[in-house]
Order: structure tokens, then C-alpha cells, then sequence
């Protein structure tokens, strides 16, 4: 599976928390860490009419528009490459230190709007 290359890559090669500075993270990268601020938990998921998605313990990032679904996972894919993100087992992923750092950075300016 993809995510999980990604994800075992980008520990391997420690492209952590540089690589973050370096690029800034999209809107959609930001929404999916803000929803695991609190957990760290990703699960990819699959529905018969929109195929693989992501969610959060908070959120489900899945669209009537396939395209706004596939964005969600093409950022989930990135934070994966990013190692912020990290495989646990099967369809689980969790957020890594610095993963949970930037999420729950966003998520307190989320709550500060």
C-alpha cells in the first residue's frame, strides 16, 4: 500500500520536521492534522460509491465531489511522505511527535478564530 511506503520512507530517511519548514502545509494537510489534534488517529476507509478515503476520530474527510475526496487523500498521502504521519497497523495510522506538535498547533488557532 502506498500510505504505508510513504510513511516507513520518510522515517527511514528522517525527513521530518525540516521538510515541513521547507513547504508550507495546504489547507487540506491543515484540516486533516487540526482533526487528529486530539487522538493522533487516521484510518483509510472505502465506500463503494467513493472509494478510499480518510478519517479522523473527529472527522470524515469524504465528499459527494469524488475530486474534493481524492485532494483529502492526496494530502493525507503527503503528511505521510512528510513523516508526520506514520503507519501503526492495517487501515490505522498515527500522527508522529512532530505530527502531533503541528496538529495541535493548528488546532488551538483553529480555536482561537
Amino acid at each position: 500500500m502506498l500510505a504505508i511506503s510513504l510513511c516507513n520512507g520518510a522515517i527511514a530517511t528522517r525527513k521530518i520536521f525540516d521538510q515541513w519548514r521547507a513547504n508550507q502545509l495546504t489547507e487540506k494537510e491543515r484540516d486533516l492534522l487540526a482533526s487528529a489534534a486530539e487522538a493522533g488517529i487516521f484510518i483509510l476507509a472505502a465506500s463503494d460509491q467513493s472509494g478510499r478515503f480518510v478519517m479522523s476520530y473527529t472527522r470524515e474527510f469524504i465528499d459527494s465531489d469524488p475530486a474534493i475526496t481524492a485532494k483529502y487523500l492526496d494530502a493525507f498521502l503527503r503528511l505521510c511522505d512528510r513523516g508526520l504521519v506514520q503507519h501503526q497497523g492495517g487501515k490505522t495510522f498515527r500522527l508522529s511527535g512532530q505530527g502531533f506538535d503541528i496538529a495541535r498547533e493548528l488546532a488551538g488557532q483553529e480555536g482561537q478564530r
